[in-house]
């Protein structure tokens, strides 16, 4: 499994540095490779905009609470899980707003500490994940991290939030990764990933990286009625 990214975000310092203590410990102990971020505040998380696999989130915060800050972080990434922090169970129904993976009282207990990072660790890896091989070698991407692919000639460019690939491939053969995706093709030479559209006419779709990809007469209609269908499916999840 590659490293795991993650982050604490609390305004209280010291219960900070111990809950990342016993993370790395916990990681150590699992043989599992993680980088770890620290936030002082819900300001400063999302002021950085990074993106993190984990997310330990402190409830009771200044200005912006944890979860008016995890409702704001959802907006930009979906699939993050969060684990909040707290000393209270006020906010434990708003939590399920946000998908909140786990609830962790404060004081915090090893064990449960293990189980809800173990938990975590085990639903990333169980994610779908796709083989690409360039020049460079081997790369393991999931199909939530890529925006979309596109025709270039005998391959085809494959963008991920991350950074970009060329596979020695054509694009009907890649699409048969895809399946059971949330990717739709507005165009022969394309396959957007449909979480990534920030919105569309009959001649484009423009994605949230600000990037434009055309869409045809002819696949038009069937473009339209299917990410409609699946916005009205994600409101309503």
């Amino acid at each position: 499994m590659k490293r795991i990214r993650i982050a604490i975000c609390d305004d209280d310092s010291i219960g900070r540095g111990l809950l990342q203590e016993s993370l790395e410990y916990l990681l150590q102990e699992n043989n599992l490779q993680a980088d770890i971020s620290s936030y002082c505040s819900g300001q400063e998380l999302l002021r950085e905009q990074n993106r993190y696999d984990i997310l330990f989130l402190d409830i009771r915060m200044p200005k912006i609470n944890g979860i008016r800050t995890a409702e704001k972080y959802r907006e930009w990434y979906e699939d993050t899980i969060i684990i909040f922090l707290t000393s209270y169970e006020d906010y434990v129904f708003e939590g399920y707003k946000v998908n909140a993976f786990r609830y962790l009282k404060k004081p915090m207990e090893q064990e449960k500490l293990r189980e809800a990072l173990l938990s975590a660790v085990s639903k990333l890896e169980k994610e779908y994940e796709i083989e690409l091989w360039d020049e460079e070698g081997l790369h393991i991407v999931r199909p939530k991290d890529i925006i979309y692919v596109e025709t270039s000639g005998r391959n085809v460019i494959v963008r991920t939030v991350e950074e970009d690939y060329c596979v020695k491939m054509g694009i009907t053969q890649f699409a048969e990764n895809l399946n059971g995706t949330d990717f739709i093709s507005p165009h022969q030479s394309y396959y957007v990933n449909m979480r990534y559209i920030k919105e569309f006419n009959k001649q484009e779709a423009i994605l949230v990286n600000g990037e434009k990809v055309k869409i045809s007469c002819k696949k038009y209609a069937q473009f339209r009625d299917i990410y409609c269908e699946y916005r009205r499916n994600r409101r309503n999840h």
